[in-house]
């Protein structure tokens, strides 16, 4: 639960006594809380995994001087929270951070053990015309044409993944959560290329032509270090 002190409090995020508080582009609001279910779902075990694995790395695997440049790096990032705060990592959840998707989608023998040499922030990708077409068996193909291609400029193991959402309502426009990964794609398949084919979703919902979705792609470079998630709202086709 975080609040800025105020006569009373002015700002809030998070939950407490059985509500969550919360803004969007309207404004502050507060809702009763949601109590998040526990499907132990492939999906859900898969992220335990990756975190349980990262968790042990750090002590067991990562040398004396890989914590510690992962504690320099830590030090020397500022990020914003939900309420314009600004605040630190520290190492090992840097190096958590920055691995969890590596290790989600691409396995362990991509893990970034020593911590970026650059705080720049990476560019998010420039996406233009983004499609997502529901194939025979139900699941969703996405794909999309890159504007900018400079979030990929990196050679190496960088690569572009995707999440895309359940199907929303015709007024929804503020989705936050569940997200659901539509894969991968490594830089190498990127050099060049106008179209960036993101893979296709398991069937986690009915998809059916005409649902609308909201899709996000973000670029993991090979030093580790992520962009922000650029939002595509797209209307599904029949493939």
């Amino acid at each position: 639960m975080k609040f800025t002190a105020g006569i009373g409090i002015s700002e809030a995020s998070g939950s407490t006594a059985g509500l969550t508080f919360s803004r969007n582009r309207y404004g502050a609001y507060v809702r009763a809380r949601a109590i998040p279910v526990q499907p132990g779902s492939t999906r859900q075990l898969d992220a335990r995994a990756a975190l349980t694995y990262l968790t042990r790395a750090w002590s067991t695997i990562l040398t004396p001087v890989q914590r510690a440049g992962w504690t320099l790096y830590g030090e020397a990032v500022t990020l914003t929270d939900s309420l314009g705060q600004s605040y630190k990592l520290p190492g090992n959840s840097w190096y958590i951070k920055l691995n969890a998707v590596r290790y989600y989608t691409r396995g362990s023998a991509l893990i970034v053990q020593d911590a970026p040499a650059s705080t720049v922030q990476i560019v998010p990708l420039t996406v233009g015309t983004t499609t997502a077409a529901v194939q025979i068996d139900g699941s969703l193909a996405v794909s999309s044409s890159i504007v900018d291609q400079a979030a990929l400029a990196a050679p190496g193991d960088s690569f572009v993944w995707g999440h895309v959402s359940r199907p929303l309502g015709v007024g929804e426009n503020f989705y936050k959560a569940p997200w659901y990964p539509c894969g991968w794609t490594v830089e190498a398949a990127l050099a060049n290329q106008p179209t960036l084919y993101i893979g296709s979703t398991s069937k986690l919902y009915p998809h059916l032509a005409g649902q609308r979705l909201a899709i996000e792609f973000a670029v993991s470079q090979k030093d580790g270090r992520q962009s922000n998630f650029t939002r595509k709202y797209v209307t599904t086709t029949a493939a």
